[in-house]
């Protein structure tokens, strides 16, 4: 039932993008359609979002504007296409579904990549579901939505300008989490993450689409839905490249497990939706910037991380433009950007406190640059772009790849890009994001040398494409656990976990819920993360070896929207609610040292802080545990059987 109500999600919600894209812009193909209605229905979304985080309105304004939103859009959208005669499915749905059916397909191939990730998954995603996927699931159930430490669910006054105020990527899914009552990690790693993969493939076509346009060239438009292979690309597992050597991909992880990310949509789409509108010829420059300017406010609903993205397609752009025109305004521009680039290398911190330098910002641009997977996209591109240097786009936009290349890694000139970026991982990013693009661009380049060329496979297109990205996704699945025999083990996992999430804490989060709806208020101590039976151990990178364990106080609130979870206050601190004002962590440190090791003196530590604190529920999954808390007046509530761990819910009241 779950799922089902997941598909009927995904179909209404990519219908609508698509209905405006037809209705209200002069897109032709289906994918271009969908990316113009999608960043259409992002703008007006997003300026309300931004109104009612700003100014803290109630949720359930915003849940409302939705719904009446779409409702209208659909209606509207309809309405204009019967009026204008528009040709929704391109002449029949039998030519629409053999046009596109590739798009859904490695779309649904990239999910079922995801349901290998188990040992990510339960990590919750490395602590950052504690963030986006707890806003998602809380924001309709709290009493104050946008003055909560969405990750502890302590009351935590936000300001009323910030930049997280124009990311509302997590606030516009709450509505539909709610309003399909979904289990909201079925909701955003499954079928949030499928739209955004969907969102990635139809970006793919439309980027192939306008090259293939603006160089004159006329393609099968059955053939054209085949760059959707690029996707199983990036979907191969990172992680692997990485321990070989072979490729790293600043968190490359999170295009896996973290897709339903609002910075997935910058980081895997934001340099080709950026980029596309500056090319257009036919547009004043007045245009492009109003353009320009509405696409980026669409990628800031989804993260700030578009900002030095922004920057680097604006100055490429402007040194491209004055190349062509005046070379030597061109050489004074970029002795200018050369100048800054020293200055705030010097000295960044004036401009931006939170700086930080990105010291092997070299280094780690040019390890990819080198790496045997990019080398042959970027030789294709110097090729191709040789080849048809008469045809104005591609030698527009291969000046323009050449100015990121400039933009983003070679030093002085991109400390201006580290200095926008802001942190270290943002840099990271970004450049992950170029080597992405790289793939994209040479492989549509080659599909542009190769497309009209009769080949004797014409008709075996569609098995040699749908073939490769199937071998493409058994590879890395095949490379990332090592052998059938741990295939195997990754299935049954997932299938006893089949909502993407340990059924452990779930479970654990439901009796949470139930609990905080018969008693009251719940202020609870949860175990930060426990290790499982199951062996976790994933390596990141070239020297990095992690054993990713299941993550359980940043997870419950998932499941329980109104609880407090106390134990990730140490790391996520901050709040103003007067019970915790002299909160500084002692607590939970010696609740840490208790569960790890009960013994008398453990226990005397632990039972001396926590009477300091109106905490009246305790997690623990050792019985040693058990006597203790008893001892100090908590009652057993319930217990969690599960395959991994068991858990003990204490309470008691205050």
């Amino acid at each position: 039932m779950e799922y089902l109500k997941g598909i009927i999600y995904v179909i209404i919600y990519l219908v609508i993008p698509f209905l405006v894209g037809t209705a209200y812009t002069k897109q032709k193909s289906a994918p271009s359609r969908t990316i113009a209605g999608y960043i259409i229905y992002t703008i007006i979304t997003g300026i309300i979002g931004v109104v009612v985080q700003m100014f803290k309105l109630n949720w359930n304004i915003y849940y409302w504007f939705v719904i009446i939103l779409d409702i209208l859009l659909i209606g509207s959208s309809i309405y204009f296409i019967r009026k204008k005669e528009i040709d929704l499915f391109e002449g029949s749905f039998k030519t629409f579904i053999k046009r596109y059916w590739f798009l859904i397909f490695v779309a649904m191939i990239a999910i079922t990549m995801v349901t290998f990730q188990n040992a990510q998954l339960w990590s919750n995603n490395e602590s950052d579901d504690s963030y986006y996927l707890n806003k998602i699931a809380t924001l309709p159930y709290e009493t104050d939505s946008f003055n909560i430490n969405v990750r502890t669910g302590l009351h935590a006054t936000s300001p009323m300008f910030g930049m997280r105020i124009f990311n509302t990527f997590e606030l516009e899914s709450s509505v539909y989490c709610y309003l399909f009552k979904m289990i909201p990690t079925l909701f955003a790693r499954c079928f949030l993450s499928f739209n955004h993969y969907f969102i990635l493939v139809c970006t793919l076509y439309t980027f192939a689409e306008k090259i293939f346009e603006k160089a004159g060239k006329s393609v099968n438009k059955n053939t054209l839905q085949y760059i959707g292979v690029v996707l199983v690309m990036y979907c191969f597992d990172t992680n692997v490249l990485a321990t070989h050597g072979i490729l790293e991909l600043r968190d490359g992880w999170m295009i896996h497990t973290g897709m339903f990310f609002g910075s997935l949509v910058v980081k895997t789409c934001g340099f080709i939706w950026l980029l596309l509108p500056l090319l257009n010829e036919k547009r004043s420059y007045l245009m492009k910037a109003i353009q320009f300017g509405l696409i980026l406010f669409a990628l800031v609903n989804k993260s700030t991380t578009v900002l030095p993205i922004a920057a680097v397609v604006l100055m490429s752009y402007g040194l491209k433009e004055l190349y062509v025109k005046d070379k030597k305004h061109f050489m004074c521009a970029l002795f200018i950007i050369m100048l800054i680039g020293v200055i705030v290398k010097n000295d960044g911190a004036r401009f931006l406190p939170k700086f930080e330098s990105e010291g092997g910002t070299w280094d780690y641009f040019a390890d990819n640059m080198a790496s045997i997977v990019i080398v042959p996209f970027i030789c294709s591109i110097i090729w191709l772009t040789y080849k048809y240097r008469n045809i104005k786009f591609i030698k527009d936009l291969s000046m323009m790849f050449l100015g990121f290349f400039v933009l983003c890694g070679l030093d002085p000139f991109n400390n201006i890009f580290e200095l926008v970026s802001n942190y270290s991982f943002v840099v990271g990013r970004t450049n992950a994001s170029l080597t992405m693009l790289i793939v994209a661009y040479g492989s549509t380049l080659l599909g542009f040398e190769y497309a009209n060329r009769k080949h004797s496979v014409v008709r075996l297109r569609p098995v040699l494409f749908a073939f490769i990205a199937v071998i493409l996704s058994c590879t890395s699945i095949y490379a990332k656990e090592g052998s059938l025999h741990n295939i195997k083990r990754e299935m049954r996992t997932f299938y006893h976990n089949r909502y993407f999430v340990t059924t452990e804490v779930k479970e654990l989060g439901e009796a949470l819920n139930v609990m905080n709806k018969e008693k009251g208020e719940i202020i609870a101590f949860v175990p930060e993360r426990l290790p499982t039976s199951m062996d976790t151990r994933i390596v990141v990178g070239k020297h990095r070896n992690y054993l990713l364990d299941m993550q359980v106080a940043g997870a419950v609130r998932q499941f329980a929207p109104n609880i407090i979870s106390l134990v990730p206050y140490w790391r996520f601190g901050g709040t103003d609610d007067p019970r915790f004002e002299k909160y500084n962590g002692k607590a939970e440190k010696a609740y840490v040292k208790f569960f790890w090791n009960p013994t008398e003196d453990t226990y005397k530590a632990f039972s001396k802080e926590i009477k300091k604190w109106p905490v009246n529920t305790i997690i623990t999954f050792k019985p040693a545990c058990n006597p203790y808390i008893e001892r100090m007046g908590y009652k057993c509530y319930k217990k969690i059987d599960g395959v991994y761990k068991d858990f003990y819910i204490y309470y008691k009241s205050n």
